[in-house]
């Protein structure tokens, strides 16, 4: 099988500056190594195209028979907000065609010398791009997997030239979902979007969630909850994520500094304790974690706000197990992999209502929703969950009984028999 993404999680990185313009880790990246090991468990031969990187090139092979390729990838040294350096993933979608054209002139099973193409695509249209160039050249069956919808996640964006990219976008995904032989969505909510808009049929398109690390599991039934009292432990509130606009890590900081104003307007007294003490930890890397250590500065939050960077995801399983409450503050998000790793754990959860989230929460009744981008709506949930322990541990409960349905097991067997009945197809 031939997999084409520009993103792959290598766990063996050095996150340094330089580093993180070529991928900012993120939920996509870690989900398609997860499903690639997977599948290399189950003996299905892969050969993945990623983008050549620091001290990256050629071919590496992984596991049993997992082979990654590095292509040479042009691209400016100027930064993006969220997606590394300019130009590296339409400068990957260019590599990965010539590569696919080059192997046509080649003996083989088709001209990719392989029997199924899998292309993993996000709301931005380089990738729909590489999954037309595929169909077309590749001569074998195309399967997408959408992350992200240009389509029906990405909300209107504010900049004129940010909506004239998801215009584009939006016409890349209608021409390759239509073209595709089979499409994986991530919620229920999607599919009904592409069939609504008549984009792919209904026996081509399946829902398979993403799956979830196995290191966030619940070693043991969660305490009872403790944090956030007025004289007590704080609340520890976790955020997750890569530092980009559409992940809504400012309306997290937005929100400390407004419950900080708020302690103190209200200091406590013997007629009326004081409001209830929130601590924010938030995890990751990318292009704006130093306009966010900044704006910590400036608003001297450095006591209440920690940003430790990115960590591993051993360690990242362990911090997760020890928050009180998970917030998902995303601008767009079809599903996240950071919600559902909270619910596996069962930690409850703040979110905002956009894409998939609200069936992920089954519409509030598995944590609490906000309006994307309204930071007094998420303080005043950290505010209810601190002051309501009762809450926390009935949401969390909820969270647990919900993330039942998308157990990882379940989702790579789906994944595997589809890949199955796409080779039949030849």
């Amino acid at each position: 099988m031939l997999r084409l993404t520009p993103y792959y999680f290598l766990p063996e990185r050095r996150l340094t500056d330089t580093e993180m313009q070529f991928e900012p880790v993120g939920g996509m990246q870690i989900q398609i190594t997860m499903l690639t090991e997977a599948m290399d468990a189950r003996g299905v031969e892969q050969t993945v195209l990623l983008p050549a990187r620091c001290r990256l090139y050629g071919t590496q092979r992984r596991g049993r028979d997992i082979r990654l390729r590095f292509l040479p990838v042009p691209s400016l040294g100027l930064r993006t907000k969220g997606k590394g350096r300019l130009g590296l993933l339409p400068g990957w979608a260019a590599a990965a065609g010539c590569w696919l054209a080059l192997r046509r002139l080649r003996p083989g099973r088709g001209a990719s010398g392989c029997d199924l193409v899998h292309v993993h695509c996000s709301e931005l249209p380089w990738s729909w791009l590489a999954a037309l160039a595929a169909k077309c050249l590749a001569r074998r069956p195309t399967l997408l997997t959408v992350h992200c919808s240009a389509i029906g996640t990405w909300q209107r964006p504010a900049r004129a030239h940010a909506r004239l990219l998801r215009a584009w976008a939006m016409r890349c995904e209608a021409a390759a979902v239509r073209r595709a032989d089979a499409v994986i969505v991530l919620t229920d909510r999607l599919r009904r979007t592409y069939l609504g808009q008549r984009l792919c049929a209904e026996d081509r398109i399946v829902v398979i969630p993403d799956v979830v690390d196995s290191r966030f599991r619940p070693t043991r039934p969660p305490a009872p909850p403790v944090g956030g009292s007025p004289n007590g432990d704080p609340l520890r509130v976790l955020y997750a994520g890569r530092f980009a606009p559409e992940k809504g890590w400012r309306c997290v900081v937005e929100a400390a500094r407004r419950l900080r104003t708020s302690a103190a307007e209200h200091p406590s007294s013997p007629s009326a304790p004081s409001v209830p003490s929130v601590e924010f930890e938030l995890y990751g890397d990318g292009n704006e974690r130093a306009q966010c250590l900044a704006l910590v500065r400036r608003w001297s939050l450095r006591q209440w706000v920690k940003v430790p960077g990115f960590v591993d995801r051993d360690t990242m399983a362990d911090t997760m197990a020890r928050a009180d409450v998970v917030v998902v503050p995303s601008l767009h998000e079809e599903l996240g992999g950071t919600l559902l790793e909270a619910l596996s754990l069962g930690k409850p959860v703040v979110a905002s209502a956009v894409g998939g989230v609200p069936e992920v929460l089954d519409h509030g009744r598995a944590g609490i929703l906000v309006p994307p981008g309204d930071a007094d709506a998420l303080a005043s949930a950290l505010l209810r969950l601190a002051a309501r322990p009762c809450t926390r541990q009935a949401l969390g409960e909820q969270a647990l009984a919900r993330a039942a349905a998308y157990a990882t097991e379940r989702s790579t067997r789906r994944l595997h028999a589809l890949y199955r009945s796409l080779v039949r197809s030849l």
